[in-house]
């Protein structure tokens, strides 16, 4: 069993809606997101027999999360919309 951590990174141009952060998290597992005035780190934690499937995931919701915050308006300053960091761990597997 593998643990993938993906961290993406985006800077606004304008202050971050910590409601509307909120409302894109409602429902969403394994995902922290991290708030500072127009900075926001979106943080996805995925586990998984294979490692493949487990990045493409984590990838896709940390991406999913940052598209829509693009989409309601804010635009990036300078570019910076990133994917900062990808962790792979073996985690043990625990049995049901």
């Amino acid at each position: 069993m593998f643990a993938v951590s993906v961290r993406g990174e985006l800077v606004s141009g304008s202050a971050i809606d910590r409601d509307f952060i909120s409302s894109l998290l409602s429902g969403r597992a394994g995902i922290e997101v991290s708030i500072l005035s127009n900075r926001v780190v979106v943080v996805c934690r995925v586990e998984d027999e294979d490692c493949m499937s487990a990045m493409r995931r984590a990838t896709h919701q940390v991406m999913d999360v940052m598209i829509s915050i693009f989409e309601k308006g804010w635009r990036c300053s300078g570019g910076l919309w990133k994917i900062g960091s990808v962790e792979v761990s073996e985690v043990a597997q625990t049995s049901m």
